[in-house]
């Protein structure tokens, strides 16, 4: 490890080696891919079930909608529990609720509106639990190498 001293300065290359600075970096950017990628696939995939676009367009306000109040109660999340251990939590629950988005035919789910909002649902409650802890990891992982900027 190196030594760091009263006037370190803080470089991005010191940041991307720290490994807690670098898991909450790809946490969040795990969350904006979940957030963005699914859309240009899930809109044919609508066509499919015949709806109206204005219905695709509710379907796509079911995960900002639970992501907006996910967004708020995840401010009660027990403090004892470190905010790495919601975040890797969170990021294998959101692998398998896309799953459900899909729905998977390699899971043999049934090709199901219910199923898929259920699973747009669950994906908007988990998001917020895997980007709303990082910076404050993130900063945390930080001020204990860099206390003088804490300032």
């Amino acid at each position: 490890r190196e030594k760091l001293s009263e006037n370190s300065e803080i470089t991005l290359t010191k940041l991307a080696l720290a490994p807690r600075f670098l898991f909450g970096g790809i946490a969040a950017s795990l969350t904006y891919v979940a957030y963005t990628a699914m859309e240009p696939i899930l809109a044919q995939r609508l066509v499919d079930f015949n709806l109206s676009k204005m219905e695709i367009g509710l379907f796509f306000a079911i995960c900002p909608m639970f992501y907006i109040t996910a967004s708020m109660l995840v401010q009660y999340i027990p403090k004892f529990i470190e905010r790495r251990v919601t975040i890797a939590v969170a990021s294998i629950l959101n692998m398998i609720f896309f799953l459900l988005v899909g729905p998977s035919q390699i899971m043999r789910l049934p090709d199901s509106l219910i199923l898929m909002a259920v699973g747009q649902a669950l994906v908007g409650c988990s998001l917020p639990l895997m980007m709303i802890p990082t910076l404050s990891e993130m900063i945390d992982s930080q001020l204990i190498k860099y206390p003088k900027h804490s300032e």
